[in-house]
C-alpha cells in the first residue's frame, strides 16, 4: 500500500489522469456513460424477449380456443 501512494505522490494529476485512461481502456473499471450505454442496452433486449414471451402466449392462447371450438364443432357433426 506505501508503494502506491508513493507512486501516486510522484505521478501527480497528470499521472492519476493517464492511469484513470489506461485502466478503463484496459476494463479495469467502467466509466459511468459506458454503463449507461450498456443497462439501455439490456434494457432493450429484456423488453424485446418479454414481447416475443407475450407473443407466444397469445398464440397459445389462440390454439387452445381453436381446439375447444373444433372440438364443440366435431360433437356437433
Amino acid at each position: 500500500m506505501q508503494e502506491i501512494l508513493q507512486y501516486v505522490r510522484d505521478a501527480g494529476v497528470t499521472g492519476l489522469l493517464a492511469f484513470a485512461l489506461i485502466g478503463g481502456f484496459r476494463r479495469w473499471w467502467v466509466f459511468g456513460w459506458h454503463y449507461r450505454e450498456k443497462e439501455t442496452e439490456c434494457e432493450e433486449w429484456k423488453r424485446l424477449a418479454l414481447g416475443g414471451t407475450h407473443l407466444s402466449e397469445r398464440t397459445l392462447n389462440i390454439a387452445k380456443q381453436a381446439i375447444n371450438k373444433a372440438g364443440t364443432v366435431e360433437d356437433l357433426g
